[in-house]
């Protein structure tokens, strides 16, 4: 059941909390994949990262004890195409945003990403009739010249011959993906919850993947390897159980203009693991050029949520709309965007 949009607690400092764990997570794992790919390969840590997901929050769903208003054995069979398209689409985010990371760097995929809240919105508008204001427009514009901008500043630096290049096709795959995605599970949230959906695609996931596990190379890995790991998988239900809870305390304009600082967020991880681990992952290479160009980006997505007449759920990393420990309609309570 969808809930009215003044229905949160109004309690800032929850909400402007819960914010900034959700920020700080997907700031982070950029880094924290990279490091993971060092001990294993894309589709292997993705199904490792399904699994995990899947496991918790099937504990949780269990743990919660409240039946579902419309079960999945209810669905239609077209639903349930949907939901596993949803799933193979997901799971397609996942991997190519891991294979261009392999070929850039965690603050240049970060920047990246940002493309797929552009199609996103795009999508919003052709296939939900969404409309926006002329602020959140120059808003928009602004998000697309600071991408621009940060693209050729890079192509200049790393020259077009590089993985860099790759890096951008398998980014651009992974933010289509990713837009896909969202917008089909808006559709999908009109008769289901977030929780249900997600477990769904989590388990789906897992099984799609199954067959392209390398499960060798699980063997003989290091406690710190394994760290990771697991790391990386928590730091999803923690980021989305963060942003549900964000929502539910928090106007969801205000939450998106602290979710929309994570590129640069990402930066400022990739500056501090440089100054106290040297050589965990490749320095970057951005230049003040670069740089300037993500604080575009950032102001751009900043400005497109805040002058948004009606409140908007803003996320900037892969499987943003999911809130899986808040097991209610999120996107219901405001338009999906960013």
């Amino acid at each position: 059941m969808s809930k009215h949009p003044d229905e949160v607690s109004h309690n800032w400092q929850l909400g402007l909390m819960f914010s900034l764990i959700t920020m700080f997570s997907w700031a982070s794992l950029p880094l924290a994949l990279e490091v993971s790919l060092k001990y294993t390969d894309a589709w292997s840590l993705t199904w490792f990262r399904m699994l995990l997901a899947a496991l918790l929050l099937g504990i949780w769903r269990s743990s919660v004890g409240r039946p579902a208003p419309q079960p999945l054995r209810q669905q239609s069979v077209g639903n349930f195409v949907l939901l596993t398209l949803a799933a193979a689409l997901l799971t397609g985010n996942y991997v190519f945003f891991l294979l261009g990371l392999r070929d850039t760097t965690p603050a240049n995929a970060q920047v990246l990403i940002q493309m797929a809240p552009v199609l996103m919105a795009i999508g919003g508008m052709l296939f939900f009739r969404e409309r926006y204001n002329r602020w959140q427009w120059l808003g928009f514009v602004i998000l697309l010249g600071g991408l621009g901008l940060f693209f050729r500043d890079q192509l200049l630096s790393l020259g077009t011959t590089s993985n860099y290049v790759r890096g951008i096709g398998f980014m651009l795959i992974a933010a289509i993906s990713w837009a896909s995605y969202a917008l089909l599970q808006k559709r999908l949230m009109r008769g289901l919850k977030a929780m249900q959906i997600m477990l769904f695609i989590y388990i789906c996931s897992s099984l799609l993947l199954l067959p392209a596990v390398d499960f060798s190379s699980f063997r003989g890995l290091s406690l710190t390897a394994w760290m990771w790991l697991v790391f990386c998988g928590l730091n999803t239900l923690v980021a989305y159980g963060s942003f549900g809870e964000a929502m539910h305390h928090w106007e969801a304009s205000r939450v998106s203009a602290i979710i929309s600082v994570t590129p640069l967020g990402t930066i400022a991880v990739l500056t501090l693991t440089a100054m106290f681990k040297p050589g965990l992952v490749e320095a970057e290479s951005l230049s003040w050029l670069s740089l300037g160009a993500a604080a575009i980006v950032v102001c751009g997505s900043m400005l497109t949520s805040l002058a948004g007449k009606r409140r908007r759920a803003a996320i900037g990393q892969p499987a943003a709309i999911e809130s899986p420990l808040h097991d209610g309609d999120e996107a219901d309570r405001a338009d999906d965007h960013h």
